[in-house]
């Protein structure tokens, strides 16, 4: 069986780079995620949630530059790698995630070496497939559960007064999440929209 390979930015929302590895439509055995130096953490945050689920994370130390044909060879150097140690897996190019500079350098190269490409549309829950063209499109199912959310957004609840009364848990919560609100206000707005959106309210 062909193992899969996906390759994906990383940016202060990482929710568009887990759902597609998590979801059963699409083969996952392996992730790359391309980062600046900065970015070691989320990358350790992201391993300890996928590794137990089977998935393989490891990372691609991006150049510092905004130099498009500096960013476009570090691209290619990565994908020439994985072809060449793997040339009997399928690499797929996650385009949601990243810089827009970085995703269109990034897509360029995908293209130029035919990997499928797929964004993740957030507002329609669904995977859309950029190349080739005529695979169809899929709603993902809604694998991630609140727990995946706050560790993949380096969000900690430090403690609960009053356990088992639902009010004041989410008065604590609320408290907790204003005291923080620039912090976390990107990681809020996507748990708003999870929260919206999910059909699963097992959350």
């Amino acid at each position: 069986m062909t193992r899969s390979c996906h390759i994906c930015l990383l940016d202060d929302s990482p929710i568009t780079a887990l759902t597609p590895l998590l979801d059963p439509a699409i083969p996952s055995d392996r992730v790359i995620f391309a980062i600046h130096a900065h970015q070691q953490g989320a990358v350790a945050r992201l391993k300890a949630m996928l590794a137990p689920r089977g998935i393989t994370v490891s990372s691609w130390l991006l150049p510092g530059t905004l130099k498009t044909a500096e960013l476009i060879d570090s691209y290619h150097a990565l994908v020439d790698r994985e072809i060449s140690r793997n040339n009997d897996e399928q690499l797929f190019f996650n385009a949601s995630c990243g810089p827009r500079h970085h995703v269109l350098a990034a897509y360029e190269v995908a293209r130029a070496y035919q990997l499928h490409c797929y964004v993740i549309e957030p507002e329609l829950d669904e995977l859309c497939w950029l190349y080739p063209e005529e695979k169809t499109n899929a709603n993902l199912a809604d694998r991630l559960k609140l727990k995946d959310f706050f560790t993949a957004t380096d969000c900690h609840i430090k403690s609960i007064a009053n356990e088992g009364l639902v009010e004041k848990n989410i008065r604590d919560l609320g408290t907790l999440w204003l005291s923080r609100a620039s912090e976390i206000a990107n990681a809020l707005g996507q748990l708003n929209w999870l929260a919206a959106s999910a059909r699963d309210r097992q959350l």
